[in-house]
């Protein structure tokens, strides 16, 4: 099955996706938002908008939270709602290109 989802945005240089680790969400980033896919029925649970692209996605190991990276920072986000759980800041002028939780959490 394949569906179709508007973004919002047709920056395809700036996307990341993770999937949640019971495999029934799809977080897709882009460059003006993440969206949060069902993956069973294809229906978007939520949208965050974004004011920078996203340059990666990680969810961690329990599904309690999701991690979107930006150049200057991280910011965890709640599963269920796409809230703001907090933000980590960071420096330099490299882009991130990866992020992932340690396994303990």
């Amino acid at each position: 099955e394949t569906a179709s989802v508007d973004f919002g945005t047709d920056d395809t240089a700036h996307a990341a996706a993770a999937v949640s680790p019971d495999g029934a969400t799809l977080y897709v980033g882009t460059g003006e938002a993440v969206v949060a896919l069902d993956t069973a029925t294809l229906d978007v649970r939520f949208r965050w908008p974004t004011q920078t692209p996203v340059e990666a996605l990680a969810t961690s190991v329990d599904g309690a939270a999701v991690y979107a990276a930006f150049a200057d920072r991280i910011d965890v986000l709640d599963p269920s709602t796409g809230g703001v759980l907090g933000s980590i800041p960071v420096g330099g002028t490299l882009a991130i290109d990866h992020v992932a939780p340690a396994p303990e959490g």
